[in-house]
């Protein structure tokens, strides 16, 4: 099924589990009833085994204990008609604290009920001074008695113990269980070492490690190579410039809160819109309930309905007028568009020899094996060509002047996006030569958009906000020959 595949059929597993009878979700054997079986207490409910262990059922309280203080208690206040609470730090804490591990403690009695009573014919189970078993539901049963403490439940009743008193409590409940318990005491490890002077195993050396262990192979993406770009080589134009408000600064979308949060909840909000939407009423809803949920003032709601609308409806393309979002349906686009494609012997170093139309310079790392991933924000078709979408919400300044083309250019070189769309224009150029019969770079594929969101003016058009590009043919099939480890 490869990648994609496998982790689909195991979401509709998942997804259809309450649907399925349970023994279709299992491969049983005919003689797994004669086997050893390791299984949960709360998976043994209900069951019977001839023969049962319990060997861990010591593991003392989560909520008692040093370190255990200052932290979330739930429980139900038995003084509120039991009501379901959390104490995240109030004055009355302490009193949460033990009502929690007063549920606690119920509920490791009922599966401590559960273990003990699986057996049809003999049940072991293992007890002593463990470390923590002073708060367990068996400590409990077989030694609060002995607390002085008015909540024996609450606290290490092993605390002052010896093996010796331990012994005595057990055995007076053998005494009481008119010979349906028998105790056995572990001998323990041995005081002396046993050896059989007759066994004389060969001594050698170590053995030397000589494999060379391959760190070339590994899973590769824009991000990781940008990190290893030398950019201080770079020749980016305007680098280290302020911004300058200007005379008249443009109000709206530009102002939006910038980060890497702010660009997640507008690429979120791309993601969930149709584009052929037009119920502004509806638009203002949902921009209201996002901007909540997300923590953001209300007062954005106006500037994003005014860039999603300027957004949708201007010409992405001065040459072609209807090349507008308004007229892309859901079913003639992919969102999110995960890929994989594979590396062999690709060395970045000759990204240099190929980019002649960027200031590249300075890609290294050396030659690399195995994966290129990434995501594409959008790909879309429109009239029979396939288009790639990048949503970017880069601040390059507060004038509308400062997202235009020339502008966009230098923040594309400073972000090294060139070589990111160029990775995204060959993995869709590889899925659609699979995938498209017939399928021809020149005539079906019609180019890359880079959207700086801050820049989307209607009456701008694509003037300011959009850089566009169509890599010639030539140069895809050079870089993916590159990453085929190919001159």
């Amino acid at each position: 099924l490869g990648i994609a595949g496998l982790i689909k059929y195991l979401g509709e597993r998942i997804g259809s589990i309450d649907e399925q009878p349970a023994d279709e979700q299992q491969l049983r054997l005919d003689s797994d009833a004669d086997l050893v079986q390791i299984v949960t207490i709360h998976k043994s409910k209900g069951l019977q085994y001839q023969i049962v262990f319990c060997p861990f059922c010591w593991e003392g309280s989560r909520l008692s204990g040093k370190g255990k203080k200052n932290r979330a208690y739930l429980f139900h206040d038995p003084d509120e008609h039991n009501v379901l609470k959390l104490d995240i730090g109030s004055p009355d804490q302490e009193n949460s604290r033990r009502h929690a591990i007063r549920e606690e403690m119920a509920e490791n009695l009922r599966l401590l009920y559960v273990a003990l009573t699986r057996a049809v014919q003999r049940c072991y189970l293992a007890w002593g001074p463990f470390s923590g078993g002073g708060s367990s539901a068996l400590a409990y049963l077989l030694h609060g008695w002995r607390a002085e403490d008015e909540l024996p439940w609450a606290g290490d009743n092993l605390a002052g113990l010896d093996d010796d008193e331990i012994v005595e409590d057990l055995k007076k409940l053998v005494a009481r269980s008119g010979q349906a318990i028998c105790l056995n005491r572990s001998a323990g490890a041995p005081t002396t070492a046993v050896f059989n002077p007759d066994l004389q195993p060969e001594i050698s050396g170590a053995r030397s490690f000589s494999i060379k262990l391959a760190t070339d192979w590994r899973i590769s993406s824009f991000s990781s190579l940008a990190r290893q770009h030398q950019s201080h080589l770079l020749p980016v134009v305007g680098a280290g410039e302020e911004f300058t408000t200007g005379s008249a600064p443009v109000p709206g979308i530009i102002g939006f809160p910038r980060g890497a949060a702010a660009g997640t909840f507008l690429h979120s909000i791309l993601e969930d819109l149709d584009f052929t939407f037009t119920d502004q009423a509806l638009l203002s809803t949902f921009l209201g309930e996002r901007l909540r949920s997300a923590g953001y003032d209300p007062v954005w709601e106006q500037p994003l309905a005014v860039m999603i609308d300027a957004l949708f409806n201007i010409s992405l393309h001065a040459d072609d007028p209807d090349l507008c979002l308004a007229g892309v349906g859901p079913g003639d686009r992919l969102t999110e568009l995960e890929f994989y494609f594979p590396l062999q012997d690709f060395d970045p170093a000759g990204i240099d020899q190929i980019l002649t139309e960027w200031p590249a310079g300075g890609w290294s790392g050396g030659k690399l094996r195995g994966f290129m991933k990434g995501y594409i924000d959008l790909v879309f078709h429109h009239q029979g060509k396939f288009y790639i979408v990048d949503w970017k919400s880069n601040f390059l300044g507060e004038r509308l002047e400062d997202y235009a083309v020339d502008n966009l250019r230098a923040a594309m070189v400073r972000e090294q996006y060139y070589l990111q769309y160029l990775i995204y224009t060959v993995a869709l150029h590889r899925y659609l030569t699979l995938r498209l019969p017939g399928y021809s770079y020149e005539n079906d594929f019609g180019g890359v958009f880079y959207v700086f969101l801050r820049g989307i003016d209607r009456l701008s058009g694509p003037e300011t906000g959009v850089f566009r590009d169509k890599p010639s043919v030539s140069l895809i099939r050079k870089l993916s020959a590159l990453f085929n480890g190919s001159a």
